[in-house]
């Protein structure tokens, strides 16, 4: 009769503490620490490669020449400017 008081008394304990370190071991989380400092800049890219030339606005047939048919006052001189 002392074998089965002892086991009872054996297996209470081990419950309870099983209880008390479940409760324990669910505590809150804590808070989020801090940010760190940012990081330096990284180093700056490398160029593209150079776009192709654009037609101007005189160059109504897009060669490169001022052409007759571009002499827009008639003076046989193309102005780059007048567009």
């Amino acid at each position: 009769m002392n074998e089965n008081r002892f086991l009872d008394f054996t297996r209470s304990c081990v419950a309870l503490l099983l209880a008390a370190f479940l409760f324990m071991a669910s505590g809150c989380e804590g808070d989020a620490g801090a940010d760190g400092a940012a990081g330096a800049a990284g180093a700056a890219g490398a160029d593209g490669a150079a776009g192709a030339d654009g037609i101007s606005c005189w160059d109504l047939n897009a060669n490169g020449i001022g052409d007759a048919e571009e002499d827009i006052n008639g003076d046989g001189v193309v102005f780059f400017s007048e567009c």
